[in-house]
């Protein structure tokens, strides 16, 4: 049977207007070898419109064939650039909300990056939970745990800050009514997910992953949020448009929601995969010393659609070098190894990094032609 809605709980929604087959459960999860990596358990998106609210949604995705442990990485603070913006958005959330000596909780929080440094621009105790977390030392007035948060928090929070964690939720509503008994009355929230209308507009197909069950544009989330019983503040895209982030109050009534992306745009995202994969197919048959740089999700996905080019990946991230891509099983590796592959060509999934990245080869004195994938 197909997923309802995550949001409104329609079983009704169109006819899928993108499909992928075949793609791995887990992005961010990579292998020891590349035998296990082209092995890894395999699943299918079917992306639809739900017929009710508009919200946009992976019908075929199984919530039980997604099980989190430490072995799943999606740290993005290793970047430098990625780090100096999440600093500034915390200084900002802070400050726009008065937060100092304050509580935060997330949900979510990976190895709580950012929750240091929400207590970095001045809140006092940050309380984050993850299934993935890695025990290790942690500066004052922070706690971690493994696994998810209680039904209850004392002292309760003032803040709750959920990171790229709704998008993996089949029941993101029943998830967000839950994280009221972590809050005080009329307690701040900052929600953030990828942002579909950037993705239909720039043509995000490596966004589509099958860990994200939803898509969320900015009047989805905004229901979302009303469902569980938040009231929106305000939405915007953040991250060079890439992230749609939403401010909302518990309890209080919000700002009117805007309307659902036309149905036009997400059949011309249908239409334009096949364009975009014979483009890169080509690129790469042309350049075969092409190699891919980033590891991550859309390294992930672009690698197990476009074959060709070097068998390997760089990657800033320690953690991840030495290990397998998911699905295509490439090797992924530091990018001091650039000066012995000597590529003709480095491409970049996300044009935000462009800048760093094009630094740290100046520095390797590696002269290969930098394209950004559009």
């Amino acid at each position: 049977m197909s997923l309802a809605c995550p949001v409104c709980g329609s079983q009704r929604s169109g006819e899928p207007f993108f499909e992928l087959a075949d793609v791995p459960v887990f992005c961010n999860q990579l292998e020891e070898t590349g035998e296990a990596a082209r092995a890894v358990p395999r699943g299918q998106i079917a992306l639809v419109a739900c017929d009710a609210c508009g919200h946009v949604f992976n019908r075929e995705f199984a919530p039980a064939r997604l099980c989190y442990s430490p072995q799943y990485d999606n740290n993005l603070h290793v970047s430098a650039h990625f780090h100096s913006w999440a600093r500034e958005r915390a200084a900002e959330l802070v400050q726009t909300y008065g937060l100092h000596g304050a509580r935060a909780v997330e949900p979510g929080c990976g190895q709580g990056d950012f929750l240091e440094l929400l207590l970095e621009a001045g809140m006092a105790e940050g309380y984050g939970f993850d299934p993935g977390y890695r025990p290790r030392r942690l500066p004052a007035g922070l706690q971690i745990e493994v696994g998810s948060p209680p039904l209850r928090l004392e002292p309760a929070a003032d803040f709750l800050c959920c990171r790229h964690l709704l998008e993996h939720l089949a029941e993101p509503v029943d998830f967000l009514r839950r994280c009221q008994g972590l809050l005080r009355p009329q307690a701040r929230a900052w929600l953030e997910v990828p942002s579909l209308e950037q993705g239909l507009e720039q043509g995000g197909y490596w966004d589509v992953l099958y860990e994200h069950v939803s898509w969320f544009s900015a009047a989805s989330l905004g229901r979302l949020c009303e469902r569980a019983g938040f009231g929106v503040l305000r939405s915007r895209r953040s991250f060079g448009g890439q992230f749609l982030a939403l401010e909302a109050v518990l309890g209080l009534a919000g700002e009117r929601l805007p309307e659902p992306p036309a149905a036009e745009g997400l059949a011309a995202f249908g239409m334009g995969w096949r364009a975009r994969l014979q483009r890169w197919q080509g690129e790469l048959a042309r350049e075969p010393r092409t190699l891919l740089w980033g590891a991550g999700s859309k390294g992930v996905m672009f690698r197990c659609a476009v074959p060709g080019g070097l068998p390997m990946v760089v990657d800033i991230n320690p953690r991840k070098q030495g290990c397998y891509l998911p699905g295509s099983g490439h090797r992924v590796v530091a990018p001091e190894a650039l000066r012995r592959l000597q590529p003709s060509q480095i491409l970049v999934l996300n044009a935000q990094y462009r800048a760093e990245i094009q630094a740290m080869l100046a520095d390797l004195g590696v002269t290969a032609r930098l394209q950004v994938v559009a």
